[in-house]
């Protein structure tokens, strides 16, 4: 726990997601038509042919989209293939270059994206 809360490991940390979790990138507008069309946003405020992504989960019986910054379709995906954190944080960093993944991360603990996290063994202790 100690390791945990100084940060020493923070980049060896596993993410597992709820097996709901997808994310969709699209060339297109798509989180923010969706939003406007659940009354969440203004239609003639969207930018139709603007990139987004959206993280989509299930939270007991609804479904729920939230709009992403680009890059972080790619951070999930690497944490959904079982990534550590630092390796998904340099892969999202690489796609995208001026990733904010503090932001991500909030997305994805608020809205129950997530079910455990891991500190795995050192072999060498």
């Amino acid at each position: 726990m100690f390791a945990l809360a100084s940060g020493e490991r923070m980049g060896e940390l596993r993410l597992v997601c709820h097996p709901s979790v997808s994310v969709i990138a699209s060339k297109f507008a798509t989180s923010s038509l969706w939003a406007a069309h659940q009354g969440e946003g203004d239609l003639g405020l969207v930018e139709p042919y603007s990139a987004e992504s959206a993280l989509v989960v299930r939270q007991d019986l609804a479904v729920l989209a939230v709009w992403l910054q680009p890059d972080a379709a790619e951070f999930i995906a690497a944490i959904q293939s079982g990534i550590a954190l630092g390796e998904a944080a340099g892969i999202a960093v690489h796609t995208a270059g001026n990733s904010d993944l503090t932001q991500t991360l909030g997305h994805l603990m608020t809205h129950g994206a997530l079910t455990s996290i891991h500190l795995p063994q050192r072999l060498d202790s």
